[in-house]
């Protein structure tokens, strides 16, 4: 008896956190609903035979010398560098 209670427990548990983890992404919307969208300096796609790896850049708001890059494909890693703008250019 002590066992299935504990068993029940552990299983409501689990239920529980993984309700509370697919919902992760609604309250991201939510509360990311009030950011305006930033529009990237560039997008572009690259050639990667069976993978669709797409490439956004931007600058930062809070300092225009600095240039992003984020990178993507339809699963797996998502990959981010910035670099802040060569002086002698």
């Amino acid at each position: 008896m002590k066992n299935y209670f504990l068993t029940a427990i552990g299983a409501s548990v689990l239920v529980i956190s993984g309700v509370v983890a697919s919902e992760a992404g609604v309250w991201s919307a939510i509360k990311g609903s009030t950011l305006p969208p930033k529009e990237p300096t560039a997008a572009y796609r690259v050639e990667v035979p069976g993978y669709d790896v797409r490439f956004y850049e931007f600058q930062m708001e809070g300092d225009p010398e600095v240039t992003c890059i984020i990178g993507f494909a339809e699963s797996g890693p998502t990959g981010t560098f910035c670099s802040k703008k060569d002086i002698d250019e």
